[in-house]
């Protein structure tokens, strides 16, 4: 069993469940907010992968080329969503990280480094 599904499974989503909904509105406000710091401490990057529509999707009669994913956050992040058999995505650090291109250079590297391994043809993913 991968590690997501035994996490997804666990009594520990029901358990943040609970505090989230209802013991962090009735804590101290300074217990709260340390806890919070307290469990983003433990995470170095938010990485969220969205599956979206397999078909196009128009908006004002337009189609839809591509959809981007940003959410502000406390820390780094990669959002990938997936559209019409294709997948974009974004990376969003902190101002003071110095050179974050390399970040998503290095990263874009790897994903055709991948693809190479599992025989897709990058061309198949990359938009013109």
């Amino acid at each position: 069993m991968h590690a997501t599904t035994k996490l997804k499974n666990s009594p520990a989503v029901f358990i943040q469940k609970v505090f989230q909904d209802g013991l962090y509105h009735i804590l101290p406000r300074s217990v709260s907010r340390y806890i919070c710091a307290d469990v983003m401490s433990k995470h170095s990057i938010c990485f969220s992968n969205v599956p979206g529509p397999q078909q196009p999707l128009a908006v004002a009669g337009k189609e839809v080329v591509a959809v981007e994913v940003v959410y502000p956050n406390v820390l780094p992040q990669v959002c990938l969503f997936s559209y019409n058999g294709r997948i974009s995505g974004n990376f969003v650090v902190d101002s003071l990280v110095p050179k974050p291109q390399i970040i998503a250079d290095l990263f874009a590297e790897e994903v055709l480094r991948l693809a190479m391994v599992v025989g897709v043809d990058p061309a198949e993913f990359i938009l013109p």
